[in-house]
């Protein structure tokens, strides 16, 4: 890569006088020599500078010297420091942990939240604008509870503050399939570095269910994790089995994925005595098509 100074001098030179953006090839400029991102070319006829009216002329000069340098992060002015090259850049961004990113509760679960800010404040955001009772817990071990009234208009959310971590797991009925899926909100390489066991049992001497996978990204699409089955997945036949009086208790607990060891996935079918006592009999707060509710 080319030393500091030149470096800045081509960012320079690189920086489009409209949008006050970093251009990336291509690059057009004007008949005289003045140059503009694609972007801004595409709403302009005339020249910014001189006025001259825009043609399509390359300027592969620029482009070649953009290729050479490193690009400051977009997220700059939020407090990143890193720069990299053109062909990299892109994937740093989309990664960034300055980057802004929408609540979880409006990106999953779609609940009007209209805040963004760096993953670096997403905790105390979770904790002073979503603290209705049942809308997060903070916890060490497993956590013990209850799904009431499930159906197929209405999904259950709980965020989980665990292991230093923030953690968004969504429960809801599709059709005949019970689905439940963990999310890692953090930065989107390190969700693989968390395993989620959920299990369903009957209280009394009864059979128990049990799944063992990895957290997803938070960044990641919700409906492809689900429909491609990247999540626990119960037909719904089997999980009546576990419901009593309209409440099906289940146990979550969240845990470090060892790297060094084969990667796999694990489904039990147990049966046995299950005799846990469960947390919260109050359960996880569920949203419906029309409000809120407990």
């Amino acid at each position: 890569m080319m030393s500091s100074p030149t470096q800045l001098l081509i960012l320079r030179e690189l920086k489009c006088p409209v949008c006050l953006e970093y251009m990336t090839p291509p690059i057009t400029q004007c008949a005289t020599g003045h140059n503009i991102c694609t972007i801004c070319r595409l709403r302009m006829k005339h020249c910014p500078t001189c006025k001259n009216q825009l043609p399509w002329i390359r300027n592969f000069t620029l482009e070649n010297l953009a290729q050479a340098i490193e690009y400051p992060c977009v997220n700059k002015m939020a407090g990143c420091t890193q720069s990299f090259p053109l062909y990299s850049i892109k994937k740093h961004e989309a990664q960034c942990p300055y980057r802004y990113h929408a609540c979880p509760y409006n990106k999953i679960s779609k609940e009007d939240c209209d805040w963004s800010g760096p993953l670096v404040e997403m905790k105390t955001h979770v904790k002073e604008m979503h603290d209705s009772p049942g809308d997060n817990v903070e916890l060490t071990g497993p956590l013990r509870t209850v799904l009431r009234n499930i159906s197929e208009i209405s999904s259950f959310r709980q965020v989980m503050f665990t292991l230093n971590e923030i953690f968004y797991i969504i429960w809801e009925l599709r059709g005949n399939t019970f689905y439940c899926a963990a999310f890692h909100v953090g930065q989107k390489e390190n969700s693989c570095k968390f395993k989620y066991r959920f299990r369903i049992s009957k209280k009394k001497g009864g059979e128990s269910i049990s799944y063992c996978l990895k957290t997803h990204s938070f960044m990641d699409d919700v409906d492809g994790v689900i429909e491609g089955g990247e999540c626990v997945a119960i037909h719904y036949n089997c999980v009546q089995k576990f419901i009593k009086n309209s409440v099906l208790p289940f146990e979550i607990q969240i845990f470090n994925n060892d790297l060094n060891k084969h990667e796999r996935n694990e489904i039990y079918f147990i049966s046995g005595d299950c005799n846990e006592s469960y947390d919260n009999d109050a359960g996880v707060n569920g949203i419906t098509d029309e409000v809120d509710s407990n």
